[in-house]
């Protein structure tokens, strides 16, 4: 059960605010977000009808779209295969026109994240189904094929593993799936924030943060006057909105996509309220 305003039945309420908007700035996540999540991370495909509107959004004046996941960058980018914005490993490398990224320290760490992914992947062997994605800055421990009876078992064998660098290396839980990563400063929510300041108007850019796991909070959190949006389960979330599933976030991007096409400014009573939401 959604917890949060459905961003669809609130369109009334936000499409004032992006029409206001001089710019936006759609900050999206992948896997759970634009693409179906899959048991085999390997096989989640951007459906052709996500790929065309990502196309249609990026050639709006006014519009800049940017693709923030967990996956590796050049991951995530061959998968969407469009001229956008792109941070991988949840924030610690970023690349687009404008801007490249990546985080020092967590680059300094590299050695040492290789060393935890060859011993997880001895750690995780005896767990059917689980398996161990090593990313370079990053590593993931998959646990969709997991029996959910064997999940706390895994968590605890990978726990062990990472507690033996537990000063430079940290272990996050996500949707079925362990993110194990170096302790630094970059995240989801810094990696939004420096795409926005990469666009030159970040006081006349408007924020748009669509995301479907717990890291996705971090972008949530960084901007409290954006419209922010948590693809499924959603009670403690951050995010102002909530949306139930993958179609539901395309259908919000066609609605975007729509009404940034018409170049439409909000009557005077529109104003008034997008104005009152910007305080909020």
């Amino acid at each position: 059960m959604l917890s949060h305003p459905d961003a669809l039945q609130a369109w009334d309420e936000i499409a004032p605010v992006i029409a206001h908007a001089r710019e936006c700035l759609l900050v999206l996540d992948y896997d759970g977000t634009l693409a179906p999540i899959v048991p085999d991370p390997a096989e989640a495909v951007l459906p052709n009808g996500a790929k065309k509107l990502l196309d249609e959004l990026r050639r709006i004046a006014g519009v800049h779209v940017a693709v923030v996941s967990g996956r590796a960058l050049t991951d995530v980018r061959q998968r969407v295969g469009l001229d956008l914005t792109y941070a991988g490993n949840h924030g610690l490398e970023i690349e687009g026109p404008g801007i490249h990224f990546v985080d020092e320290d967590a680059a300094a760490m590299a050695g040492i994240v290789s060393l935890v992914c060859k011993d997880l992947q001895g750690a995780v062997a005896g767990f059917p189904g689980a398996f161990v994605e090593g990313k370079g800055l990053s590593v993931s421990v998959h646990s969709r094929r997991v029996p959910e009876e064997d999940e706390g078992r895994l968590a605890a064998a990978v726990n062990k593993v990472v507690g033996r660098y537990a000063e430079e290396i940290a272990v996050l839980p996500g949707s079925r799936i362990l993110e194990i990563r170096p302790r630094v400063r970059s995240d989801k929510g810094t990696a939004a924030r420096l795409i926005l300041r990469s666009l030159g108007t970040e006081s006349d850019v408007l924020p748009i943060c669509v995301g479907d796991d717990l890291t996705d909070e971090d972008m949530f959190r960084r901007f409290p006057k954006g419209i922010t949006v948590r693809v499924g389960s959603c009670a403690a979330s951050a995010a102002k909105y909530c949306l139930p599933a993958v179609p539901e976030v395309a259908e919000l991007l066609c609605r975007i996509r729509d009404l940034r096409r018409q170049g439409r400014r909000p009557s005077r009573r529109s104003r008034s309220k997008a104005a009152l939401m910007r305080l909020k």
